[in-house]
């Protein structure tokens, strides 16, 4: 079972970094979030962009290179503007079962290229 969240509840995340950015006048700050099926982060639309604060959604489809890719294909297209992609790989649960890790020259070509790649 995987954890739910809204865009409410990231929103109200970003704006609780945002004011503690302005209030100490510190350097932008990176919110990174973690999405691996569709119906984990609701109302996504709800996020808004503010300065002091980058976001991040990393993409973490688990599985073969096909399945991730279908991830990233269907969680991208519900991903409001101004949030950048990231993408995550796996080591030992995407390559279960005789599966392969993703090459990086697949996880460049995906569309569009993610700006962030994390390996765990």
């Amino acid at each position: 079972m995987f954890g739910r969240t809204s865009g409410a509840e990231l929103d109200a995340i970003s704006a609780y970094v945002g004011g503690l950015v302005a209030e100490h006048d510190l350097p932008e700050k990176v919110l990174l979030y973690h999405q691996l099926h569709e119906n984990i982060i609701t109302d996504e639309a709800g996020i808004a962009a503010r300065p002091g604060v980058v976001l991040v959604k990393s993409i973490d489809g688990i599985g073969s290179p096909e399945a991730k890719t279908d991830t990233w294909r269907r969680i991208v297209a519900r991903t409001p503007p101004g949030v950048h992609l990231g993408f995550k790989l796996f080591f030992e649960e995407d390559t279960r079962n005789g599966r392969r890790l993703m090459s990086p020259a697949e996880v460049m070509a995906l569309t569009p290229t993610p700006e962030y790649v994390l390996f765990e």
